[in-house]
């Protein structure tokens, strides 16, 4: 387990350095920067699986009543609370100056200007095709009554008039009826598409300004000339005039300028993106690195305590060999330490009680026998003039089993009238009489007849 977490660990750090180097647009891994952005998410998920198996292994652990998980669970969230905090804190400044940073790079004045300059030149080239929409109009409605015969006189004369660099007429069929020019550049007119030729009959005028070979921007206008008979034809005729040369070079110099800047702003959005990307990443990999580490760091510190609770477990069973071994000199090591000394010494104190107490059966079992070995009868008393033992000749001479006084105050010997009984008091009463020694000699009918007995008591 520790291996495949220090696996995924080095995964993590060496996947973190190329998403570095490949960020920053020099790097020979720049290339595969999507290819890292993809491994970085499986290594993510790799790495939260991972940590939410062993948050549901500790869960059973805290279920089963493990000593030590709920401090594990406790020091877990406590890293990992004091690693997100900062983690978000520098993940927000990072992303706010990035975005400023990308921006300054910009300048919104530049963007604007480019964007009014493409404006004002379409705004030109609008009136300038607006201007010459109208005169196409003009001559159309001139050109309505022309015949055959004068037609190209009628055209060559509209043109100069109209400042026009080039006119053509055009029947039904899409076929040139006249042509004038005032370039001989130009002899050949510019064929307009069938599909605008049939537009154009039916009353939607054409108007457009296009880049021809060999001729640069022009204006085309194609309008259409109905004559005043009803069967006659619906002709077309279509107008030509070169953008100015000046107007045009400025114009696709702009145009060229703004679709350039756009390419530029279109990037910077990418580099926002790729950067929060990377930021993000980056943030859930070494979140989810620290809070895999803080869980090992927690089983590290809590393995002490459970080694501990088997150590104080087994004290309570009476186990005095099992202690925790220390690994460290801090203040858990001071801790176990001291539980190790204090093991030591419980068990020391219990060998010497147990050895006490053996000493003590061993002075018993003597005196017992010294007592039993004795001709005269020796009754033992403790403080409240209880009987503790006596030999085999007391009980002789008493007439009584040893085993059934045992433990029964003297005054409550035997039945009263009892000779027992009367020995028992008799002896009591001498004892409350006496601090030291006394002497006495009683008459004592037993159970074996009438006996003199000599007392002695101390």
């Amino acid at each position: 387990m520790r291996s495949l977490i220090a696996a995924a660990l080095i995964m993590g750090i060496v996947l973190l350095f190329l998403l570095f180097n490949a960020s920053s647009g020099s790097s020979p891994f720049s290339d595969t920067l999507p290819t890292l952005f993809i491994g970085g998410g499986v290594l993510g998920v790799a790495l939260l699986a991972l940590l939410g198996w062993r948050l549901w292994w500790l869960q059973k652990r805290i279920r089963r009543g493990v000593f030590g998980a709920k401090l594990t669970l406790k020091l877990l969230l406590m890293f990992g609370v004091v690693a997100l905090l900062p983690g978000l804190v520098v993940y927000g400044a990072s992303v706010f100056f990035l975005n400023r940073s990308i921006e300054t790079w910009f300048d919104v004045r530049v963007d604007n200007a480019l964007t009014s300059g493409v404006n004002l030149g379409h705004a030109a080239l609008d009136d300038l095709l607006r201007e010459l929409d109208k005169k196409a109009q003009r001559m159309a409605l001139f050109l309505s009554d022309e015949g055959l015969g004068s037609i190209i006189t009628s055209l060559s004369t509209l043109r100069e008039q109209s400042a026009v660099q080039e006119m053509t007429l055009f029947d039904e069929r899409g076929g040139v009826i006249a042509h004038v020019s005032g370039e001989r550049g130009t002899l050949l007119p510019v064929l307009p598409e069938r599909n605008v030729l049939w537009q154009v009959r039916q009353q939607q005028p054409y108007s457009r300004i296009e880049e021809v070979a060999d001729r640069g921007l022009i204006m085309r206008v194609i309008v259409p000339v109905y004559t005043s008979a009803l069967a006659g034809e619906t002709r077309v005729l279509q107008l030509v005039q070169p953008v100015p040369a000046s107007l045009a070079r400025d114009a696709q110099a702009v145009q060229l300028a703004y679709q350039e800047y756009q390419q530029i702003a279109v990037s910077r959005l990418g580099l926002k993106r790729i950067y929060g990307v990377a930021l993000t990443l980056t943030l859930m990999l070494a979140l989810l690195m620290t809070l895999v580490i803080a869980y090992l760091l927690s089983e590290r510190l809590g393995a002490p305590l459970r080694s501990l609770a088997r150590g104080t477990r087994a004290v309570a069973k009476g186990d005095f060999s099992q202690m925790p071994s220390v690994n460290s000199r801090d203040e858990l090591g001071v801790l176990i330490q001291s539980f190790n000394r204090m093991t030591r010494q419980l068990s020391d104190a219990r060998e010497q009680v147990a050895q006490n107490h053996q000493q003590t059966e061993q002075a018993k079992a003597f005196l017992e026998r010294v007592l039993a070995n004795l001709s005269s009868g020796v009754v033992v008393l403790d403080e409240a003039l209880r009987v503790r033992t006596m030999n085999s000749a007391a009980a002789q001479i008493l007439g009584v089993a040893a085993a059934a006084l045992d433990a029964h105050p003297l005054a409550e010997l035997g039945q009263p009238g009892e000779a027992l009984h009367a020995f028992g008091t008799t002896v009591a009463a001498r004892f409350a009489e006496h601090e030291g020694e006394w002497q006495e000699q009683i008459d004592y009918a037993g159970y074996g007849g009438n006996q003199s007995l000599l007392l002695r008591g101390t």
